[in-house]
């Protein structure tokens, strides 16, 4: 379990917690079978991240997830046989409501 405390805009606290096995398990279960054969390293070992709107202005892909007005967001990365050719599975989590709300593309 993972508590992360931070200060909105006004300058007042808020904090939020999120289970990293959790946010693994939710990414791991909306990729298809097929994805999942392509997987390098164990659904334990996925790097998670999380992401608030002040990340928007140092990393361009993270726009999307932040159109309906969400405070952040989980990222969990899935490193791939494939990642040379399409790039790793990136699968965007809402923390609060454990729901998946984006994928990362690949090319």
């Amino acid at each position: 379990m993972i508590l992360v405390i931070g200060c909105n805009e006004s300058g007042s606290e808020k904090s939020f917690n999120f289970d990293i096995m959790e946010m693994r398990r939710i990414a791991w279960n909306s990729i298809s079978e097929t994805q999942k054969q392509t997987v390098l390293t164990s659904v334990d070992l996925a790097e998670v991240l999380m992401y608030r709107p002040e990340d928007r202005q140092n990393i361009v892909w993270i726009d999307e997830p932040f159109k309906n007005k969400r405070d952040e967001f989980i990222s969990v990365t899935f490193k791939t046989k494939d990642d040379g050719r399409l790039g790793p599975i990136i699968i965007f989590i809402d923390p609060k409501t454990k729901e998946i709300i984006g994928r990362q593309l690949r090319f």
